[in-house]
């Protein structure tokens, strides 16, 4: 059975333009570029994102509250769930299994320092 895969840039549409949706899993991204806390949070609710993959190999950030430390404790306090997957997924494609099982079950995003897949 071939797994469709749909990525979804969160905040890269309106409402005039939403996604398309499509069968298949559907995996959302977003960059935290120099959004507040308060902008992410929202962004990630307004499309009811239950866990953020954050895919940064080196989940550092000169933001203070987008290091991995600091996800960990904020976004599950906010009911969203934090997994870092830097060592699979940052720079790397060993841990594309695991991504698609977590997706396959829960409303998943993908977290990176870039607003625009473009970098």
């Amino acid at each position: 059975m071939e797994t469709t895969v749909i990525i979804l840039l969160v905040g890269a549409w309106t409402e005039d333009d939403p996604p398309v949706k499509q069968a298949g899993l559907t995996i959302y991204t977003v960059g935290y570029g120099s959004r507040t806390k308060e902008e992410l949070l929202n962004l990630l609710t307004m499309h009811g994102v239950e866990v953020v993959v954050d895919v940064r190999r080196w989940p550092t950030s000169k933001l203070e509250r987008f290091g991995r430390e600091q996800l960990s404790r904020w976004l599950p306090a906010e009911g969203i769930d934090y997994v870092w997957m830097g060592e699979e997924l940052g720079g790397y494609r060993r841990g594309v299994q695991h991504l698609l099982s977590l997706a396959a079950t829960r409303r998943t995003c993908l977290l990176c320092l870039e607003m625009s897949p473009r970098g």
